[in-house]
């Protein structure tokens, strides 16, 4: 059964669930709890399990008549968590790497690492099972952070769609295809569907609005490195990395997600599903120019190095073995050899690895590195592309 495996993130949403409404409802009300079983069976309907969610968000429990939207409304879920339970962060502290406050990180730790303007941060995935959005800021440049530990896809994005504002995003609690669908909160003053001021749900996967008045608008990707923390530090040793003083009650150390595994197929509804790889294979996944493709992450540690082309551009693929980290950079004309130690182009000159670029030696050319790279379960990626071709060991495609 596809939620046995799951059974401590449901008691831990139950627990989240009981904080929420406790603290919310009148002291003279009585409150009607859920038990684990009703909230696993709500999640196996097709569709959003309305009931579940008018005992939790009663405003909630259907989409006004006419509201703008990009996707099928019946293929939205709710899994059983109400809005903002799972509680994003905005502007979160950070240290230094070789901060005592870093001190909470073990080597093999996952991490989100991003580089802008040759400032590097860290975002611990410990931290991330635990809010899923984190608003923050790399030296006055806003950032939007999101990891869907259900399809585990870490992905940043540039959240000024307007530049009106700083746009700030939380988790809505309604799930499309098994992946997080996020909100910016400025578009209402409470968290209900109204006439006049819709809330707006955008997709992390696709990195757009999905449903509401800003339905059809992207989201600027930028470029996300998943790796460990012992391979983030190495390349960037002045790196800072969020801090677990985030203010909020978790023990990061306890993974909510421990034995989950989508082996059997996706843990909700999803639109798509396809054979041609395990569901819970994992692979990095690239959607350029209209194009897609995943790359089995297994094969790209083995090869390292891979040369290819996909949406009219020629791709470079360089894979750090056993941290499982993929780089995907703008090879224009070249065509490279080596490993992940040593990059030679067809000259035979070499190229200094960079978070950011890949420079020739010799030239002094540079490539840039391709953003919209990202890792997932292969159920997560083909439940959106279903089209998505696939590289193998050879270079072929299936």
């Amino acid at each position: 059964m596809r939620f046995e495996a799951k059974q401590s993130f449901f008691l831990l949403v139950l627990m989240m669930i009981g904080a929420f409404i406790v603290s919310c409802g009148d002291d003279d009300e009585e409150i009607e709890m859920m038990t684990q079983e009703e909230v696993v069976l709500s999640t196996r309907a097709e569709g959003p399990p309305v009931k579940l969610r008018e005992r939790i968000d009663p405003p909630l429990s259907s989409f006004p008549e006419g509201i703008q939207h990009s996707i099928p409304l019946e293929d939205i879920v709710f899994p059983g968590v109400p809005v903002d339970v799972i509680y994003a962060l905005t502007d979160p502290k950070s240290v230094p790497a070789d901060s005592p406050e870093a001190s909470y990180l073990k080597d093999t730790d996952r991490v989100l690492g991003i580089t802008i303007n040759r400032k590097s941060r860290a975002y611990p995935i410990k931290i991330l099972n635990w809010h899923e959005v984190l608003n923050d800021q790399i030296f006055g440049a806003p950032v939007l952070i999101t990891f869907c530990p259900l399809c585990g896809t870490g992905i940043t994005f540039d959240p000024q769609f307007d530049k009106s504002r700083r746009h700030i995003f939380g988790v809505s609690g309604y799930l499309y295809n098994s992946d997080l669908l996020l909100y910016n909160r400025e578009t209402h003053e409470e968290w209900y569907w109204h006439e006049d001021k819709t809330t707006t749900l955008w997709s992390q996967i696709l990195g757009e609005a999905v449903i509401g008045p800003f339905t059809g608008i992207k989201l600027k990707t930028i470029p996300t490195t998943h790796t460990t923390w012992k391979e983030w530090r190495t390349m960037h040793p002045d790196t800072t990395v969020m801090s677990e003083d985030t203010n909020f009650p978790a023990h990061y150390d306890f993974n909510p997600y421990e034995g989950y595994d989508p082996e059997a197929g996706a843990p909700f509804h999803v639109t798509n599903e396809d054979a041609r790889l395990p569901n819970n294979a994992l692979v990095h996944g690239l959607n350029l120019n209209g194009e897609q493709k995943v790359y089995p992450l297994a094969i790209l540690e083995e090869q390292q190095v891979v040369n290819d082309r996909l949406g009219g551009v020629a791709l470079l693929i360089v894979t750090t073995p056993g941290s499982r980290t993929v780089r995907i950079y703008n090879r224009k004309g070249h065509r490279f050899s080596g490993d992940f130690n040593r990059i030679v182009d067809e000259k035979g000159h070499q190229w200094e690895f960079r978070e950011e670029i890949l420079r020739n030696s010799v030239t002094g050319e540079v490539l840039k590195r391709v953003s919209g790279g990202m890792d997932s379960f292969w159920f997560g990626w083909v439940a959106f592309f279903p089209n998505t071709l696939i590289y193998d060991a050879v270079g072929t495609i299936k």
